[in-house]
This record gives C-alpha cells, structure tokens and sequence, in this order.
C-alpha cells in the first residue's frame, strides 16, 4: 500500500514537472517569435510614414492618403497617420474628411498640443473662430511656457479681435491690436489685422500707411499687397490699386491667390477703359478673365453691362443667359436680364425672372430693386398681369420639361410657338427643327420654319419648308393664302441665286394677288 501510494505520488509529480517544463520551453520559445513580429511592424510603420511624407511633399495627396491608410490597416490609432491623412485632404480642399482625421488624431492624443495648434490654424482659416479660440486656449494650457504657448497665444489675440469685428464691436478690437503691437513691435501679422480694422471704420489714410510699412520690411508680402490693393480701390484710386494686385498676379506661386489678383485686376483695367469710353478694351479685359474663371459673376456682368451700354442687346442677354446657367445664384446677374428684356420688350420673360429673384431673395437689396421693377410692369400691364405671370410659368415648365424628355414633341412644339409668339426667331427656329427631327410627317412644323426662315433670309430653306407643308396639308382652304407666301420665298431665293427672270415671274404672282 505504501509503494502503491509512493508510486503513484512520483508519477503525478513527474507528469507535473513535465507539463511545466513544455509550458516553460515553449513560451521562452515563443517571446523571441512575438518580438520579432512586433519589430517588423514598427519597422513597417516607419518605413510608410516616411513614403507617405514623401508623397505628400510632392503634393502627391492621393497616393499620400493611400499610403497612410496602408498604415491604419496595421494600427487603427496611429496619430500620425490619422493627422497626415487630415492634412493631405485639406490640400485637396476636402474640409470635412481633413477635419474628420484631424479631430481623430487629437482624440487619440488628447495633450498634443502640436495637433491642437494645428487644428486651430485650419479653423482659423475656415472662419470658424470659435472653435480656433478654444483650440488654442488648450495649446496655451498644455503648453505653458513654451514657444507654442506663446505662438497660440498671439494667434487667441488675433482670433479675438475677428470675433470681434464680426460683432461690429472694432473699437474693442482695435485696442486689442493696439496692446499687442506694444509687445510684437512691427509684426507683420498684427499690422495687417490692424490695418483691416482702420479700412472697416473707414480711415483709409491709416491703413494705407500700415500696409505700406509692411512692404517695406517684407516686400513680396503677398497678403499686404492685396489688402493695400483693396484699400486703394475704395479709395478710388484704381491706378495704385492694379499695381498691387498685378504684383501678386505677376509674382505669386500660390495658385488661388494668384488668380484672384489676375481677375481682381483685370476687372479694374476693364473699369478704366469703359470710363475713357474704349468699350473694345473694356471688353478684352473681361474676356480674359472669362477664358480662365467662366464662372466670375463680376465680370459676366460687367460684360453684359458694356454690350448694353454698346446697344448690343443679343450680346448682353447671351452673356447673362450663360453666366445665370454656370452660376444660378446670380440675382444681380437675373436682375439685369430682367431690366434687359423690359427694354426688348419682352414682359413674360421679364417678369418670369423677376418672381425667381423675389423667391429666392426678396429681402437682399436686389429682391427690393426686383420688386419695385415688378410693380412697375403690374401697372402698366393692368389686368393682362396675372395672365402674363401665367404664361411665364407655363413657358419655364415647358423650358424643364423638354430638358427632362428631350424627344416629346408635343412639348417642344409648344415651347416654340411660345417662342415664335415673342418674335425670338432663334430660338423658335431651334424648337421647331427638333420637332421637325421628332415628327417629320408632322405638317404645321414647316409653316412656321418657312416664315422664320423667311424673316432671317434664308430663302432656299424657307421654300423648301413651305413645299413641303403643302405636300403634306390637305386643307385646300390653306393653299390659297400659302401659295403666295411660297411664291414670294421662291422669288427671294431665285433673286439671291442672280435669276430674274424667275424671280420677277415669282412677285409677279404675289402682286397680282396683292396689289398693295
């Protein structure tokens, strides 16, 4: 029983001491395999973030955010990832993701105060100050006593002075500017907010005098000389003001801000040009800046306005016709087409355009003007008004609709004879030969297109379409009245192609019939 006992005591302890040695040899065996792994991908991480810098200092975002997102895949919380990920996406101006990995990074690492600093520069620069402020409130928290405590610090400042201005409150902000000049004497930054704050109370002299004393200590300041170029010009000094904006065209390597000095200058070249009353010059300046920003408001109007001003009517409206399509936010743009066709004597398109604006924006100053022009035409127009309005609104129905099922024909032969009834030819003509395309056997269609042809000298078009509305119209009542108005478009056509003869026998059978 003894040895019984003994052996079964030494068994136990032998299967025992066995079990923890194979545990022992295999998780000493084992740490050397994790930490190898784990090295490897710290290795790996490493060598992508460099790749990724990389392409996102060649300003190549896309494979940059292919390329740290390759690194999210390893480790879902790598903040730098996260963050560099955010700021090739600004680049790309996509404002919410860039904001979206920013706000993840800071959330992954909640005291980095170099990522909060960051993160209020980009609020900064999308205007949401309240934000910034409390962003770099933190930094000055996290941070106290270091450079970026001080950087952020001066930033607060200048972020509270535009909460400030925003709140009309610039007297507040002015002092603020004022203080803090006392502790960065000549700093450029605060020098231009300040003189900012002198254009916004109208001391035009002193922000001059700021603007210019920044160009002097930094002369390729690009931000100086664009804000002294927009005090210039509410000066009213247009001479000074496109020298500065052409220094930034001329000069800058930052794509948008070198267009908008291109265009802001173009603009007031074309100012100077239509006031000396050399409306070609005017017109090559707008022009320039059409080729290269098709959708700048300003100019599309100012066109129109030089066309008009010309007497070149069909000009203006196509100028406006296009502008209004790029951009249909364009009230003032609408407003003008509107006063153009009061003065063609068009009132339903008129009026059609002056109840988009008074929709859309009835309480800006262009809804007021619009509405005053509206209550105009009602009083002219008298009881014909809401009937007028009506049609107006049938017309733009049908102008959707034949958008919407480009092959109805019903409703681009009605849209023409709306057009035909306004006497715009063009588009009449335009409307009629799609039907014509829908519908060919259709018989009405080529009555309408031999007189628009008539109206417009083609006279070869005009006779065909006649002949054939009288091959396909079976109403002999019509033959009468349209054989005369086919002779004299064949008389037209035979007197264009040098055949008299042919010619006078064709007016000859139009006089006879109508002697007057």
């Amino acid at each position: 029983m003894y040895l019984k006992t003994t052996y079964e005591k030494k068994i136990k302890y032998l299967s025992w001491a066995f079990s923890f040695f194979v545990v022992f040899c295999l998780s000493v065996n084992c740490i050397p395999v994790s930490y190898a792994q784990a090295q490897g991908q710290k290795e790996k991480i490493s060598e992508l973030i460099q790749q990724g810098r990389t392409e996102a200092e060649e300003k190549k975002y896309v494979k940059a955010i292919a390329i740290f997102n390759e690194v999210l895949k390893i480790d879902t919380k790598n903040v730098e990832a996260h963050f560099r990920i955010g700021v090739a996406y600004w680049h790309q101006r996509k404002v919410k993701e860039a904001l979206g990995f920013i706000q993840k990074a800071i959330e992954l690492d909640p005291k980095n105060a170099s990522l909060r600093l960051s993160l209020a520069g980009f609020y900064d620069q999308l205007k949401m100050i309240k934000q910034a402020i409390e962003q770099y409130k933190q930094v000055i928290t996290l941070a106290k006593n270091t450079e970026q405590a001080r950087t952020a610090e001066k930033r607060l400042n200048l972020a509270l002075v535009k909460e400030y201005v925003s709140i009309g409150d610039v007297d507040t902000a002015l002092q603020l500017l004022n203080s803090m000049l006392e502790e960065h004497p000549n700093d450029p930054r605060i020098l231009q907010h300040l003189g900012f704050a002198y254009m916004l109370v109208n001391r035009h002299e002193g922000a001059v005098a700021i603007y210019e004393s920044v160009l002097e200590s930094e002369p390729n300041n690009e931000s100086a000389h664009m804000n002294l170029a927009g005090v210039y010009e509410k000066m009213g000094d247009i001479e000074s003001a496109i020298i500065h904006f052409e220094a930034v065209a001329q000069g800058s390597k930052n794509a948008r801000r070198k267009a908008e000095a291109k265009v802001r200058a173009g603009v007031l070249h074309a100012t100077v040009a239509q006031a000396k009353g050399d409306f070609d010059g005017a017109i090559m300046y707008l022009k320039d800046i059409l080729k290269f920003k098709p959708a700048h408001v300003v100019s599309s109007n100012r066109l129109a306005s030089v066309y008009r001003d010309q007497g070149k009517l069909d000009l203006s409206e196509e100028v406006l016709l296009e502008s209004i399509k790029r951009v249909p936010k364009n009230m003032d743009g609408r407003l003008n087409l509107a006063s153009l066709f009061l003065q063609k004597n068009n009132m339903l398109d008129a009026v059609w355009n002056l109840d988009h604006i008074l929709n859309i924006a009835l309480n800006t100053e262009t809804g007021k003007k619009a509405k005053s022009l509206m209550q105009q035409i009602a009083q002219k127009t008298g009881d014909k008004f809401e009937p007028l309005r009506r049609a107006a609104v049938r017309k733009y129905k049908l102008v959707d609709l034949v958008k919407q099922e480009p092959d109805n024909a019903k409703a681009h032969f009605e849209l023409a004879i709306i057009y035909f009834q306004q006497a715009r030819t063009k588009q009449a003509l335009h409307e009629f030969e799609r039907v014509r395309e829908l519908t060919p056997d259709f018989s009405k269609t080529y009555l309408y297109l031999g007189d628009l042809y008539s109206k417009v000298q083609k006279h070869e078009e005009s006779a065909t379409a006649f002949a054939q509305y009288i091959a396909l119209d079976k109403d002999i009542k019509n033959m009468e009245s349209l054989q005369l108005a086919y002779a004299k478009a064949l008389g037209q056509q035979f007197f264009t192609e040098r055949k008299p003869e042919l010619s006078l026998y064709q007016f000859q059978r139009v006089l006879k019939a109508e002697p007057e």
